[in-house]
């Protein structure tokens, strides 16, 4: 049914993008000037991508995550009349998950095995590729096939996460490689399918893989350099806030899945992230795992983000408020969209203790650790009903 669903957006943002394009007149580059047309993408142009509907440029069209566009000129009247004008082929087989990003006429599109194509959206002419060198045996470690969701830009560059747990960099003109740094270990049962989502100067990402008994989490990443920011880990360690839904004396926490592995939504006027947690781990066998298991199959909210920092202290720290839209252990469940937070106000309520700041400290090892610092808070939140 969530597949299904993934589809449809899909569908729906490609022929949206497509017709869009078909719609306008003129205003888009031919194939052998698009990239000389390129415009930069700033963070005012994020900020009012609605505004702005002759381009995409955030995986779910803007930073709420809503997939609304307000172009108008194809309606019921019309919409029979609409015909296919370029088909390009991917060259690959498997699930093509990947939402266009559109920037000025040059579209960006991803497919299955991590290949990453910039494309004339006129014209379907290829602009440049990149394809992703994944190691042989990669499909066998996966939980969830081989897709990719999209991609993020900002500036002159695009940023692309692939299957073997990389975050890149690419210059947006050429395809050129600019940083290229590991945010997890796919031999561990991380995958990285997802769009990155552009906050401010980070880009954030999470992993898949909670089929696989990964320890879900979200991370952060300078864009000019690639350097890790801060990273939070969706399930908490013994004697962190929510340790106590899951069993004690076990290690189930490490392997609990809570995997991120769908793109978020950013509230700008709130400074606030929503990001949406996947099913807890083992999924289909409760016993070693009773509990509530926070915060698998949750909506999180992270309440600050951090401004670009001067790089001299060895100590990061972020508030987070963390939500837990619902509790299902059966299901594969993410949301990364305030609309859906919305909807589950409708649901059946309980109250959960869920505010808390985290100190996030490198560690030796140069993995991270939360320790919470403040008291917490209690609030009502929706609740899926089992």
């Amino acid at each position: 049914m969530y597949r299904e669903t993934i589809l449809a957006h899909i569908r729906a943002v490609i022929a949206l993008v497509g017709l869009a394009v078909v719609a306008s007149s003129g205003g888009v580059a031919a194939a052998a000037t698009a990239i000389d047309q390129f415009k930069p993408v700033t963070q005012d142009r994020l900020l009012r991508a609605i505004e702005n509907p002759s381009d995409w440029l955030i995986y779910g069209g803007s930073y709420a995550g809503t997939w609304f566009t307000p172009l108008e000129q194809i309606d019921t009247t019309n919409v029979d009349k609409l015909a296919p004008v370029w088909a390009f082929s991917m060259g690959v087989l498997g699930g093509q998950d990947g939402i266009p990003v559109v920037n000025n006429g040059v579209m960006y599109i991803t497919s299955a095995w991590s290949k990453l194509f910039a494309l004339d959206a006129k014209t379907g002419t290829l602009l440049w590729m990149y394809e992703a060198n994944l190691p042989e045996n990669i499909a066998a470690m996966l939980c969830c096939d081989v897709v990719n969701r999209g991609v993020a830009v900002l500036g002159d560059r695009v940023f692309w996460a692939t299957l073997d747990g990389h975050l890149l960099a690419l210059d947006a003109r050429s395809g050129k490689e600019i940083w290229n740094v590991t945010v997890a270990d796919w031999q561990a049962g991380y995958t990285l399918t997802a769009a990155p989502l552009i906050v401010k100067n980070k880009v954030l990402i999470g992993p898949g893989g909670g089929e696989f008994g990964i320890r879900g989490f979200l991370a952060a990443y300078d864009v000019d350099t690639g350097k890790e920011a801060w990273k939070t880990y969706t399930v908490p360690a013994p004697g962190e806030p929510g340790s106590e839904t899951w069993p004690g004396n076990t290690e189930a926490w490490r392997h609990g899945g809570g995997a991120t592995w769908l793109t978020g939504a950013y509230d700008a006027e709130l400074n606030l992230i929503y990001w949406g947690t996947s099913n807890p781990s083992p999924v289909f066998y409760g016993p070693h795992r009773q509990g509530d298991n926070l915060y698998t199959s949750s909506m999180l909210a992270s309440t600050r983000i951090p401004e670009r920092s001067s790089g001299t202290s060895s100590s990061r720290r972020m508030t987070s408020g963390i939500m837990t839209a619902s509790i299902n252990p059966c299901c594969s469940t993410t949301s990364g969209s305030p609309m859906e937070a919305s909807w589950r106000r409708h649901l059946p309520r309980r109250t959960v203790t869920d505010t808390s700041t985290f100190s996030i400290e490198p560690t030796e090892r140069s993995s991270t650790h939360i320790r919470s610092s403040t008291s917490t808070a209690s609030r009502s939140i929706p609740r899926r009903a089992r």
